[in-house]
């Protein structure tokens, strides 16, 4: 058989088994009333070259060679120089011991025996040597004791044990208080050692503690399975399990459980690793904590796949303090360097760090290199969360890179994002401010340059307080609070930042466009522009509406490119009278609530019901909305003002 060759932390524990296994198969010790070595000359003759066998029932039970002995009359028996002692055993090869000396006595099958002066033990398969200074074999009660300390030695591995039993029934072997050193560092301690008969599973007990090579194992219990070859199949440690290894994804790694298990191939590889019950693996990257931790490695990449599972913590450094990840299991692959690559988290996903908070039903990471992008996924219980800075996202599914500098939502997208610290609250502008939360909902949103570009598309609805937008697809962009919105767009604005009592209160604009530059105080609306307030509408290609700068919201609204109203006043007497017009371009002031229409390529017309309701034209016409009067500032032919009488 080859050399055995022991993969790390349990290269020494199988040296070990297989050195206790041998000494308990090639030593024996016999019971305390064994006839002495020094019986007197007159119990047989001396003989050299001395053999004799017990055969019991047709089987051999004992054999003795030696160069010099005697025996007499009662089979007892003094021996010299014993060349080779074989004691048979029930189930098992016999064992093979010599020694300087021996003495036993009693019937076939009922012997007692005492071999003293360095009992030799020689284990070819796992190239060891043993020496046991004296060795008792008892056949009435079936065991083997060695007496006095007893001595490993192999090629690569030396120590020793306290004692070693044999059973000749059928009963396990036992090593006492084993002891062994071996290369880089190896090193193997336990307080008992078990070997069933014809099983290749040993049993280490009490106090095991195996290190070699920088790892190191310690438990109370290990149970090793030898392969048929005698080569190591696996190892299984409880029940308070701790251990740690250098040079694991460059640095030094800890792990405690309940159990620890790790399995090798046939060329004496360890292919797995798990560990069970309050596992916990403490790396300087970081530390794992679950119920469960199992490690598999992937031929030919030399990558680990890990997998944990039950109350999963995942915790490490981040550039700015720690980052932490909660779920119920996780996947991902390692590699040497410790990079983590293919990570995937799932049930009820909880994680927290570099000022992000977030949760999903499962999340999932392509790899933590700049490349690498981090998913979150919604299920019907769990919708995907994710907070950064002043933005707050929920939606089925979130994708961002490593960074945080790009990040794609989808599906039911709802977003807040949160006043900026810092800014003191003034009296708002119409659109949207910065000292008050805004919030939207969507189809998807794709943030770009971590927040400072948000674009929403697909039913998009905004809204802050008592404002709202609706579109097709929004844009925000931080830098000059610019906020763009496209296809059916509808904005519904209170006439003062004073919050809105009634409907009568807001400004509502539908059109094909809008971009609104808050820096600038500005909203210009393009595409089938519509205009509506309680008193009326206006209809133009394009509007353009100017923000207050701390007063009231709207200041005034410009209308271009062909300009037709309608508006209504009360009128005296209960009478209402309506006012509708057209123009290539208007003016309407907000504060004043006057509309001057202006005729720069024809002139401009008004058309008044009423009792005294007519047809006004002139070049610019100015009419006051609230008692419906209507002045020609500029005539079609002169430049006369023509007062209309009040309607």
């Amino acid at each position: 058989m080859s050399r055995i060759r022991l993969f790390r932390i349990v290269i020494p524990i199988v040296l070990l088994l297989f050195v206790a296994a041998v000494a308990l198969t090639l030593r024996s010790r016999p019971p305390r009333g064994a006839a002495g070595a020094d019986a007197s000359a007159d119990q047989g003759s001396r003989m050299e070259g001395f053999r004799f066998s017990d055969f019991v029932q047709g089987r051999r039970r004992l054999l003795v060679q030696a160069k010099v002995g005697r025996v007499d009359d009662q089979g007892a028996f003094e021996v010299d120089e014993v060349e080779r002692f074989e004691v048979d055993r029930e189930d098992q090869s016999p064992l093979l011991l010599t020694a300087t000396r021996g003495a036993g006595s009693g019937a076939q099958g009922k012997r007692v025996v005492r071999l003293e002066g360095g009992v030799t033990l020689r284990d070819d398969d796992a190239d060891l040597d043993l020496d046991i200074p004296t060795v008792e074999i008892d056949q009435v009660n079936g065991v083997v004791r060695s007496l006095g300390a007893v001595r490993l030695k192999g090629q690569a591995w030396t120590g020793g044990a306290d004692a070693v039993v044999y059973s000749l029934k059928g009963a396990p072997t036992e090593v006492a208080s084993l002891s062994l050193d071996g290369p880089d560092g190896g090193h193997l301690t336990a307080h008992r050692v078990l070997i069933p008969p014809g099983s290749r599973t040993l049993t280490l007990l009490g106090d095991v503690d195996a290190s070699q090579g920088g790892m190191s194992l310690r438990a109370d219990s290990v149970v090793l399975q030898r392969r048929p070859d005698g080569r190591l199949e696996s190892v299984t440690a409880t029940p308070a399990v701790t251990g740690s290894a250098s040079g694991l994804g460059g640095g030094l790694a800890g792990f405690v459980a309940r159990e620890f298990r790790a399995l090798w191939d046939e060329n004496g590889k360890i292919v797995a690793v798990s560990m069970s019950g309050a596992a916990k693996v403490q790396h300087e990257r970081g530390a794992l904590a679950a119920d469960r931790i199992e490690a598999h490695a992937l031929e030919p990449s030399g990558t680990i796949a890990v997998a944990a599972s039950g109350q999963v913590v995942a915790s490490g450094p981040a550039q700015h303090g720690n980052a932490q990840l909660k779920s119920e299991t996780l996947h991902a692959s390692l590699d040497a360097k410790g990079v983590v690559s293919d990570g995937l988290a799932t049930g009820d996903v909880r994680f927290e760090g570099e000022g992000t908070v977030g949760e999903a039903a499962e999340a999932r990471v392509t790899s933590l290199d700049p490349s690498g992008t981090v998913t979150l996924r919604a299920s019907p219980e769990i919708r995907a969360r994710l907070a950064n800075g002043r933005i707050r996202i929920v939606a089925d599914t979130i994708v961002s890179d490593v960074k945080g500098a790009k990040l794609v939502a989808d599906g039911r997208v709802e977003a807040t994002l949160l006043p900026a610290s810092g800014i003191q609250p003034v009296r708002a502008s119409p659109m949207f401010a910065a000292t008050e939360a805004v919030h939207f909902v969507s189809t998807s949103l794709e943030s770009q340059n971590a927040g400072a570009r948000l674009l929403f598309r697909g039913d998009v609805r905004g809204w802050q307080g008592d404002r709202t937008l609706s579109a097709d697809e929004v844009e925000l962009v931080q830098e000059g609070e610019v906020l763009i919105a496209t296809g059916h767009v509808a904005t519904r604005m209170p006439r003062q930042s004073a919050r809105a009592a009634t409907e009568a209160d807001f400004v509502q604009v539908g059109a094909e466009k809008l971009a609104y530059r808050g820096k600038a105080h500005t909203a210009e609306y393009e595409g089938g522009v519509r205009v509506r307030q309680a008193e009326g509408w206006l209809q133009a290609p394009r509007v353009l509406a100017t923000l207050a700068e701390g007063g009231p919201g709207l200041r005034e609204i410009q209308a271009v490119e062909g300009v037709r109203f309608e508006y209504r006043t009360p009128g005296d007497r209960g009478v209402p009278s309506t006012a509708t017009g057209e123009g290539d371009r208007a003016i309407y002031d907000t504060v004043a609530r006057v509309l001057r229409v202006f005729g720069d390529k024809g002139p401009a017309t008004v058309r008044s019901t009423g009792p005294k309701g007519g047809i006004t034209v002139g070049r610019v016409l100015r009419y006051e909305v609230d008692s419906g009067a209507l002045e020609v500032e500029s005539g079609a032919r002169d430049r006369s003002t023509i007062q209309t009488p009040k309607n």
